[in-house]
């Protein structure tokens, strides 16, 4: 007698694993770093053109480049300015802070890929980029 020959039981022991894989894959979902700054991410939903959204992109991966390169400029009075529209400089370690540039820059490439799949907005860009 053979209980996982039987389809009914079959299809119970995938539906189990299907969702304890699931399960799993929410838990190391959530534990995983944003990539952006809160403020940083209402910027990127504010800014519907897709260069305006480019821009904010390469302003936060500047940021972050700042923090890894010259900790003293991250205080400047430059930033403090700045603070009010895209909030505080971004925290990590070296490690964190080199991920989050490559999160961001995979994000923008996304982000320049679904604009580059549609007609209407490729005919738009390249208008744009002819006259």
């Amino acid at each position: 007698m053979r209980i996982f020959n039987s389809p009914s039981v079959s299809l119970a022991f995938v539906l189990f694993l299907s969702i304890q894989f699931g399960l799993v894959t929410q838990a190391v979902n959530s534990t995983t770093r944003d990539h952006l700054t809160p403020k940083e991410v209402d910027l990127v939903q504010e800014a519907q053109q897709i260069d305006v959204r480019v821009d904010v992109f390469v302003r936060a991966i500047e940021r972050r480049m700042i923090v890894l390169t010259d900790p003293a400029q991250a205080t400047s009075k430059q930033v403090q300015k700045e603070s009010e529209k895209w909030g505080e400089m971004p925290k990590g370690s070296q490690a964190e802070l080199l991920g989050n540039i490559a999160n961001i820059l995979d994000e923008a490439i996304t982000n320049i890929d679904d604009v580059a799949s549609k007609e209407d907005a490729n005919q738009m860009l390249m208008q744009k980029c002819t006259s």
